[in-house]
């Protein structure tokens, strides 16, 4: 960190010191598992390697392996790299770099822990952690001690998305005038080309010389005004952020690194150049295929430049064109995800994917029966709420170790969870299931009633909220369409009879002063709405499931970056589905064979719930057709 590091220190110790902590420990792995996994993934053993030179692609292996397990775009973190220290070098002469104003080497590390003084110095892993770690505290940690964090558009997933971590770069240098998003002292508050966050998005642009990562970001498009800050010019004293909450006038910009094999890409380059499909792992190997627009399958990880002089930061997948035999290797910056599938060998099976897709770890499970769908589209909300993924289990076994439960019982281990919350009576998952999970020294809860609606009601008990979606108990594709956003806005999921509302229902309603209405009159009759007036109720509806999808996904908007597809006349796959679509901020659209997809092409990405069983490859052609246009 190249601002006056000294004078920063007082502010951003009483930081560190004493608002880190609750925020950090619960989210952020610990050093000593990062540093195994970096350590083993990278070849690189700390202890043998104190005072070397890093070669180039070792450092950005152990740059991009860190960002991954602390979940921060492995982008930013190069940049970021590339901004404290050019070379990726923790030791000159033998010995650990230090800054003239106190800055410990790779990362520049200025604030910390007496008591890590020396691992700064003479662990690189240590000295990167320590600043991807500091990168993402600043996302969410408040300023001073009273000041909410300023972000950009806050619901979108922040480890997915390059634009969300502006403020965080400005905040790893510091908050000072000079880091101002806008010339307001010098100038007539234009963009402020010269902070500290804007050179590093510059850094990310670089398409030659040094470290090219070659990736256009929508920074630019950030609305901003100078009335966002106040400051005195020519002080030192700390930006004050008027307003926390930055949207982005354009849909953001996904990493490059956490493609995986469930992932449909396009080639892509927004310059003229053609991106290139090569017969190796570097620049000057020679060209399979070139194009844009060329529809590909990773076939493994991402590896780094094969050349020994490499200073490249992109990394290389390798792929196959789709419906082709044609492989090859495509530098990450040159692809771009327009669809992904996730799909198991069961709706159980699919379940655990879609787990393993959205979490690297979590303290608590939900568990629903995956033969019915009235608990778990209840519980959509309430598994929101702990952060956790919705696993399904087969209530006709009695034993967690079945087939078709042995991947819930694998998923809730390689969460790391410690809480499960059953959803559902003994009925949808018995007691015996219960009983196994907390022998293996789990605490569970289950919440239950009588029936679906009074399940659905204990379920809002837990979901403190003035607003409410109610829709019927009695079929299942309203809900699943309006589930997402009912868990994104933590609104409770009531159920309802076609004609009547239920006992338990009305009493859960005494606390709500607005409702949602999903569906028409053949799902919510007009005397039930017209019950439902006095909570100042509103209908949305279509003519059908489809059309009502598409007006759930029109007026309850969600993010402008990706959607989520499921089958209109199934409900396994969207049940779990529905969480990871609430956490990565978007709305769920009911497809089949005739339905209409065009509100797919408003977004950059589509995620498909499910396998050809559910969606199949005729549909899938069509999205990709619509979404590399």
């Amino acid at each position: 960190m190249y601002l006056k590091k000294i004078t920063l220190f007082m502010f951003m110790s009483v930081v560190f010191v004493f608002l880190l902590p609750s925020l950090s420990q619960a989210s952020t792995p610990d050093f000593n598992s990062v540093q195994q996994k970096v350590s083993q993934k990278c070849k690189y053993n700390p202890q043998t390697e104190y005072g070397k030179f890093i070669p180039y692609q070792t450092g950005n292996c152990l740059l991009t392996n860190a960002a991954l397990e602390l979940e921060v775009p492995a982008e930013i973190v190069k940049a970021v790299a590339t901004k404290e220290s050019i070379d990726w070098q923790q030791f000159k002469n033998g010995e650990p770099i230090l800054s003239g104003d106190g800055g410990i080497g790779i990362m520049q590390i200025t604030v910390y822990p007496a008591a890590d003084e020396e691992n700064l110095k003479k662990n690189a892993i240590f000295n990167i952690y320590s600043g991807v770690k500091r990168l993402k505290d600043y996302l969410t940690v408040p300023v001073g001690s009273n000041q909410s964090a300023p972000l950009v558009q806050k619901d979108d997933p922040a480890a997915s998305y390059l634009e969300r971590w502006y403020f965080s770069a400005l905040r790893y240098n510091g908050i000072k005038p000079e880091n101002s998003p806008l010339a307001i002292c010098e100038g007539n508050g234009e963009r402020n080309s010269g902070a500290y966050q804007e050179e590093l998005f510059e850094l990310i642009k670089t398409d030659e010389g040094k470290g090219i990562q070659d990736i256009n970001t929508k920074i630019a498009l950030i609305d901003m005004k100078p009335a966002d800050f106040t400051y005195t010019c020519k002080t030192s004293e700390n930006i004050t952020f008027n307003k926390t909450d930055f949207k982005l006038n354009a849909q953001m910009t996904e990493t490059k690194h956490l493609f995986n094999k469930n992932d449909t890409l396009i080639t892509f380059n927004e310059d003229a150049a053609d991106p290139k499909i090569r017969q190796g792992a570097t620049g000057s190997s020679p060209v399979v295929k070139a194009g844009k627009g060329i529809v590909v399958k990773p076939t493994g990880e991402f590896v780094y430049d094969s050349s020994a002089g490499s200073s490249n930061h992109f990394v290389w997948y390798p792929v196959q064109v789709k419906d082709s035999q044609t492989k090859g290797y495509v530098a990450s910056s040159y692809l771009k995800r327009i669809l992904t599938r996730l799909e198991g060998a069961s709706r159980y099976h699919t379940a655990a994917e879609i787990s393993k897709e959205g979490w690297k770890q979590s303290d608590t499970v939900v568990l629903a029966t995956g033969r019915d769908f009235p608990d778990a589209l209840s519980g959509t909300p309430l598994a929101a709420k702990y952060h956790a993924p919705l696993l399904l289990i087969d209530g006709k076994s009695k034993t967690i170790q079945s087939k078709n439960n042995l991947p819930a019982k694998q998923e809730i281990t390689r969460l790391g969870a410690k809480k499960v919350i059953i959803l559902g009576g003994n009925g949808a998952i018995p007691l015996e299931v219960e009983g196994e999970l907390r022998g293996l020294g789990l605490s569970v809860t289950r919440i239950s009633g009588s029936n679906r609606f009074e399940t659905s009601a204990k379920i809002a008990e837990s979901l403190p909220s003035t607003t409410a979606i109610v829709a019927t108990g009695r079929n299942f594709p309203d809900a699943i369409s309006v589930a997402a956003y009912a868990s994104k806005k933590g609104y409770p999921i009531l159920l309802s009879e076609v004609d009547t509302i239920p006992e338990k229902i009305k009493k859960s309603l005494t606390t709500i002063s607005k409702t949602v209405v999903i569906g028409g009159e053949n799902a919510i009759s007009a005397k039930v709405f017209n019950e439902l007036k006095s909570k100042n109720a509103i209908r949305i509806s279509g003519k059908n499931r489809y059309e009502t999808s598409i007006q759930v996904a029109q007026q309850l908007k969600l993010g402008q970056n990706e959607i989520f597809t499921a089958r209109g006349d199934q409900f396994p796959d969207a049940l779990s589905g529905a969480v990871l679509a609430s956490k990565n901020n978007a709305s769920v659209l009911l497809v089949n064979d005739t339905s209409s997809k065009t509100l797919i092409d408003k977004y950059q990405s589509a995620t498909i719930l499910g396998g050809q069983g559910a969606v199949n490859a005729d549909i899938e052609k069509e999205m990709i057709s619509l979404l590399k246009n």
